[in-house]
């Protein structure tokens, strides 16, 4: 089984809804972030991610979950990451741990969870 990394990675915010005005994202910048980080690191490799912000702050925080490792990730993006998402990106301070493989059994886990209600077509109403 190969190990979970659970990774941190300072985002940027002017830069990121730059790099998506550009490529016509618009203001969804779940939908940019999503592109950003596929670009990046390749597709899937960063998820699930959530990006951690504080009111009316100027950068955030993405946390994601990866098999890759740190030195991995950093070379992936040395490779082949483009100079515009670099400055979304604070990649000097990308980190990564990695993340236990058993739990103990009646361990107690606190967790954050977010969802994004959808609407059904007719003809998957009941």
């Amino acid at each position: 089984m190969t190990q979970f990394h659970l990774l941190s990675l300072p985002i940027n915010l002017g830069p990121l809804r730059k790099w998506a005005a550009l490529r016509g994202f618009g203001a969804d910048e779940g939908c940019a972030l999503h592109h950003l980080l596929s670009e990046t690191f390749g597709k899937g490799v960063l998820q699930p991610f959530r990006l951690m912000v504080s009111p009316g702050a100027a950068s955030g925080t993405l946390y994601a979950y990866t098999r890759p490792d740190e030195a991995a990730l950093k070379q992936v993006i040395a490779e082949s990451a483009l100079p515009d998402a670099l400055k979304a990106c604070d990649v000097a301070a990308l980190a990564a741990k990695a993340m236990q493989e058993t739990w103990k059994v009646r361990g107690r886990l606190a967790f954050d969870l977010r969802v994004k209600p959808l609407e059904r077509s007719r003809s998957l109403r009941s």
